[in-house]
């Protein structure tokens, strides 16, 4: 069985269907020849307008990500509100991926209460894109879509995760680690861990949005 479709079978919460994982998003373009994309989709009892807020005060330190804090919001926990000082995002906003962080990740595109993209810069264009697509199914609810691709630049991002002088957050001790593995096994488990950590991400975005609506 294709590695891809045993993460779909045994973490299927967030399994996007076909015509999602193939069908083109705005976004795509940025990146247009990515080495690996990952998409995932939810349905939300919300409106892309109750779901919005939620997507517009992402970033660690924050409202955070809504996934596991420890990883990836240095301990804090992610907010369970919509917080209005956190609202106003424009092109080239930072939603940081880790406390501290200013180059990633910055907003690259925005249309609410439907579209954000999120990049991680790169010499050449962006390493990473990551797309959050609001789409109404009907007055109360909306399917998000998100999207991940990935550069070939990418795998050299966690051999060389480090900020000197600065302790190092546990995910980029776990990129350091994924770093010193085979290529193909890098790759298979940061899809499974991204997998893991998207999936509670998206899970986190529908309660707080179902719940507020």
């Amino acid at each position: 069985m294709p590695f891809t479709d045993v993460v779909h079978r045994y973490l299927p919460s967030v399994a996007a269907t076909k015509a999602e994982a193939t069908r083109p998003m705005p976004g795509d373009a940025l990146l247009p020849s990515p080495m690996l994309t990952i998409t995932h989709a939810i349905t939300i009892a919300a409106s892309p307008a109750k779901v919005w807020p939620w997507l517009a005060q992402m970033g660690s330190h924050r409202a955070g990500w809504y996934s596991f804090d420890r990883i990836d919001n240095g301990g804090w926990r992610s907010s369970r509100e919509v917080l209005p000082e956190l609202q106003d995002l424009e092109p080239g906003s930072v939603q940081p991926a880790l406390p501290g962080e200013t180059d990633a990740f910055i907003v690259a595109r925005i249309d609410a209460p439907h579209d954000l993209v999120v990049t991680v810069p790169g010499t050449a264009g962006p390493i990473v894109t990551w797309e959050h697509l609001v789409e109404p199914i009907d007055a109360d609810h909306s399917r998000l879509i998100v999207r991940g691709r990935i550069a070939r630049e990418w795998k050299r991002m966690p051999r060389g995760a480090e900020r000197p002088g600065t302790k190092l957050a546990l995910i980029e001790r776990i990129y350091r680690v994924l770093g010193r593995m085979p290529e193909t096994w890098m790759i298979r488990l940061a899809m499974l861990g991204h997998r893991w950590m998207e999936a509670r991400h998206m899970r986190g975005i529908k309660r707080r949005a179902e719940a507020s609506a």
